[in-house]
């Protein structure tokens, strides 16, 4: 018997199926980092047990959450719940102690609990009725302060000698051949409706950074009944691939490093001439230059991105893998487009950048533009998720104009958790284009740490989320006997070297109007 039981224990956690236990002297622990990932947990059977100040009606279950080296914040994952779940996060303690409490409705959601720099932290999760669900947990374990020089150099559009012959002399940045035969403007297709090849070179240099070519979009108008490309283009100067995908007759072409870090097709060494080349199999309709015009939308890297402040590191839930945010490395940065024959391309701004970051209680959002044509309004798209987008602002553009313009917008109800942006870029007629997503994460709590405790004659404290906040010291009776303001990225220290010994409470409380209370045991 004793066997079989063994066996059976060996077989569930091999599976990753692991229950949570029901209260305080006997929680599920689980160890961070790496994060992990528990399935098939339910409250079925586990009883109404959650420490009085923060139960709600139905059964619960708790984890004992241990972090090796200690977080600030922990990250939860809820996923496939099959109903709505009350999560109260409690640092330090199983019964007592400053709690965040969230709702999970059933689905998937994610969810930030800062804690404190925190070695063991306990969540309990109540349901009022029988809930099944799988949940992984992360944390932020360290912070570094990093500066960064700006590295991306001067990368843009070659104009010099290397497209030869070029489509459009006012564009000697690119060429088309067809069939073989180089094409200038406007072109000839012939024979029509029969099949053939175009091939499209673009042509870029950077001769003083690292930033490089990381996607094209291509835009075929209505003179065209089909239009084919390969699955799979080699790098042109990176090891990796073009990987291409369809809608009708447009492609995109994304470029996977083979290092795996989202490098685009640039080796980082300044060249004389970067070409890219892709060759689509089409059946032209039409030799009108209205209905053959191809636009191009091209996106940069971003390598190279200067920055400065402080970073995060540790694990993320498995459905949380931005849970730290982003501070301007890899992704889609610069924007370039154009059109074999103007007007028609389907990106009349030379967006130089969009970045987002948080300050005091709000997310501001930046962008610059180095040339619009046409260019009416920006539509400002947020999401949570990276998928399901909501329009919640509109900034008039400037129309036309070949030089620098620069926007910004504040966002001043963000999410807890991560908040993802993009721009949508809408033409006078009505086309539109979107930028970047950008992200960054938002913490809503007050945001600091203390340490130590017990304390002898210095209370620390490091002001985490950028607000101006007061630190207030009562005693048990609900004395105060001490207080003092922070500014915010500041640190302070609080004397208690005269302050008798005993148990204190620490209340905090933000511009924002958040307040937290902590306990602090004074020790001499």
């Amino acid at each position: 018997m004793k066997k079989c039981f063994l066996l059976c224990i060996i077989y569930f956690l091999h599976q990753g199926t692991l229950f949570s236990q029901n209260n305080c002297s006997n929680p599920l622990p689980v160890t961070i980092c790496p994060s992990v990932y528990l399935s098939n947990q339910t409250n079925a059977g586990m009883g109404d047990d959650a420490p009085v100040p923060y139960n709600s009606v139905g059964e619960d279950l708790v984890y004992q959450i241990n972090i090796i080296n200690g977080a600030s914040t922990i990250y939860v994952s809820i996923i496939n719940s099959n109903a709505t779940l009350k999560l109260t996060m409690l640092p330090g303690s199983c019964s007592t102690g400053s709690t965040y409490s969230r709702l999970s409705y059933a689905g998937s959601r994610n969810f930030n609990f800062y804690v404190g720099n925190q070695a063991t932290c306990y969540l309990w999760i109540d349901a009022a009725t029988n809930a099944t669900f799988d949940i992984s947990i992360g944390a932020d374990t360290g912070l570094t302060y990093i500066n960064i020089p700006n590295t991306r150099g001067n990368l843009r559009f070659d104009s010099s000698s290397c497209a030869l012959p070029v489509f459009n002399l006012a564009k000697p940045f690119f060429r088309v051949s067809y069939n073989g035969v180089f094409q200038t403007n406007p072109m000839t297709l012939s024979p029509l409706n029969v099949m053939g090849t175009m091939c499209i070179d673009a042509y870029f240099k950077n001769t003083t950074g690292i930033e490089g070519i990381k996607r094209f979009d291509v835009f075929f108008n209505g003179g065209y009944t089909s239009v084919l490309a390969d699955d799979t283009v080699p790098g042109f100067y990176n090891a990796g691939n073009w990987i291409s995908r369809t809608t009708g007759n447009d492609w995109t072409f994304d470029f996977f490093d083979s290092a795996g870090i989202s490098k685009g097709d640039f080796t980082g060494t300044p060249n004389t001439c970067l070409t890219y080349h892709f060759c689509f199999d089409i059946i032209p309709n039409s030799n009108n230059p209205v209905a053959t015009n191809v636009a191009m939308n091209v996106y940069t890297d971003g390598f190279g991105a200067g920055y400065s402040g402080y970073i995060h590191s540790g694990c993320c839930a498995s459905l949380y893998p931005n849970c730290f945010g982003t501070y301007g490395g890899p992704g889609y940065s610069n924007s370039f487009g154009f059109a074999f024959d103007d007007p028609g391309s389907p990106l009349p701004i030379e967006l130089m950048e969009f970045n987002a970051e948080v300050s005091d209680a709000q997310i501001n959002l930046y962008w610059k533009t180095a040339s619009e044509i046409n260019n009416d309004y920006f539509s400002i798209e947020k999401s949570v998720d990276a998928e399901n987008w909501e329009a919640i602002s509109r900034i008039e553009g400037v129309g036309n104009s070949t030089t620098e313009k620069q926007y910004k917008w504040v966002d001043e109800n963000p999410e807890s958790g991560v908040n993802f942006y993009r721009l949508r870029q809408v033409d006078f007629d009505g086309a539109f284009n979107f930028s970047k997503i950008v992200s960054v994460t938002f913490n809503n709590e007050v945001g600091f740490i203390n340490y130590p405790n017990p304390v002898n004659d210095q209370l620390n404290i490091e002001i985490e989320n950028g607000s101006t906040n007061r630190f207030s010291l009562f005693n048990v009776l609900g004395d105060k006997i001490i207080e003092t303001f922070s500014t915010p990225l500041s640190r302070i220290s609080i004397n208690t070297s005269q302050t008798s010994s005993g148990i204190y409470y620490l209340v905090v409380e933000n511009e924002k109007g958040k307040t937290e209370s902590r306990k602090i045991i004074v020790q001499h």
